[in-house]
Order: C-alpha cells, then sequence, then structure tokens
C-alpha cells in the first residue's frame, strides 16, 4: 500500500508492489506527454530493496530542453496531478498525487537533466543501491528521525540533508 497523511512521518518496510507502481506511474505519464523526449525514473527509498522508506513513490522526470520542461508541466497540471511550483534545489518542479483528500501517494519531480538536482537524485539512489551498509545506515537514520519528527516532515527531512550531502561528495 501506499500513501501517507500528509506532513507525517512513518516508515515501512520495503515493498515490491512500489517498484509496479512506479512501472504504473510511469507509464500514464509517457501516455500524457506522447512521446516527448524525457527520462523518467524511480528516486528516492522507495526505490531502495533494503530499507524502510515513507511509503510516497519519487519520479524524477529529466527533460532535456526548458521548452519541453514547459510542456510537460502543462500537461501534467492539466490531469490529476496536483500543481506545488517550482522547488528549485528541492526538487525541482514539483506534482503531487493524491489517493485520498490529504494523503500523498507520489511526489513527481520535473527537472533539466543539467540540474544538479538531477545528477544528485540518481547518484544517491545509485550509491546506496550498490553499498548495503551505506543503505543501512541511511535506514537508521531515516528511523531515529521518523520517531523524534512524527508529524514534522519538514525537520525529519531537514535531519537527512548532511548525510545525503556527505554521500553525494564520496
Amino acid at each position: 500500500m501506499i500513501g501517507l497523511l500528509r506532513g507525517t512521518v512513518k516508515l515501512k518496510a520495503y515493498q515490491k508492489s512500489w517498484k509496479r507502481e512506479f512501472e504504473k506511474t510511469k507509464q500514464e505519464i509517457l501516455a500524457l506527454i506522447e512521446g516527448k523526449d524525457v527520462i523518467i525514473e524511480h528516486i528516492g527509498s522507495t526505490s531502495i530493496q533494503a530499507i524502510h522508506s515513507k511509503p510516497i513513490i519519487d519520479v524524477a522526470i529529466g527533460i532535456k530542453t526548458k521548452e519541453t520542461l514547459i510542456e510537460v508541466i502543462e500537461i501534467l497540471a492539466n490531469h490529476q496531478f496536483d500543481d506545488r511550483g517550482d522547488r528549485s534545489t528541492s526538487g525541482g518542479y514539483l506534482f503531487v498525487k493524491y489517493t485520498a483528500p490529504e494523503t500523498v501517494n507520489h511526489h513527481i519531480h520535473l527537472l533539466l537533466i543539467t540540474d544538479i538536482q538531477w545528477i544528485n537524485y540518481l547518484d544517491f539512489r545509485d550509491k546506496l543501491k550498490s553499498d548495503d551498509a551505506l543503505a543501512k545506515a541511511y535506514e537508521k537514520l531515516k528511523i531515529d528521525l521518523s520517531l523524534k519528527y512524527k508529524t514534522e516532515r519538514a525537520k525529519y527531512t531537514k535531519g537527512k540533508e548532511s548525510f545525503i550531502q556527505c554521500v553525494l561528495n564520496k
């Protein structure tokens, strides 16, 4: 099951259904944007099989040109995605998908493929996937933070920043 009440933090053990949900969402987006030149990646903790994560599927859409980025934003904004605007270095252009009011199940991040955030998303994910000890250290941090900040998602996210930066600097 995916979805989490907005603003809350609750981790779940990895579920195989998360990969299937990502693939379903990827196909849904590809059908909507009809052949636009994009790269769609599963990012975030739900893409790492070894660790607990918030049950929200993070999808990154890498786009080659600013023109295509604007077109994709317009397409998604006219469908079932909630437009959260440009988050700049905090995640690119963000759309959210809900399973119910206030229950978030997807974060859709749109970025130019030249954006450092696009590169960092993929680099961080790939480093965790290739290093079980690193993934488990990240999981431990996430569990500790989730117990401390059950209803304070912004503080939970902020608490992960130094670990993520350390991994990216390796």
